[in-house]
């Protein structure tokens, strides 16, 4: 299986929009940092998931302006496996800095 990471840029949400149905075999699934979330990213991957790709969404995101909460992109990503259930699952980025407490 194969993880390559994002950070769902326009360009690389339209190549996955692109290349999903021809990777949607279950042997690939990008993970998705959130630099945002907004109505538009979320429109962005709900693109990406109508191809029957799955994806990964790291709820700890540290990029973007302003860095989209963690509660943010639950709400993101609680609305995407509702419409796409059992394709979307939350991720954690362990990065310096990213205590025990954290991830639980």
């Amino acid at each position: 299986m194969y993880w390559p990471f994002f950070r769902s840029k326009q360009e690389e949400m339209i190549a996955l929009r692109e290349l999903g149905s021809h990777l949607s075999d279950n042997l690939v699934v990008p993970i998705i940092k959130p630099h945002d979330a907004t109505p538009r990213i979320e429109g962005q991957l709900s693109k990406v998931l109508q191809t029957g790709l799955r994806m990964a969404l790291i709820i700890n995101t540290n990029e973007g302006k302003p860095v989209p909460t963690a509660a943010q992109v639950l709400v993101m990503e609680n609305n995407l496996n509702t419409a796409f259930s059992g394709q979307v699952f939350p991720a954690l980025e362990v990065r310096p800095g990213v205590t025990s407490s954290d991830v639980s």
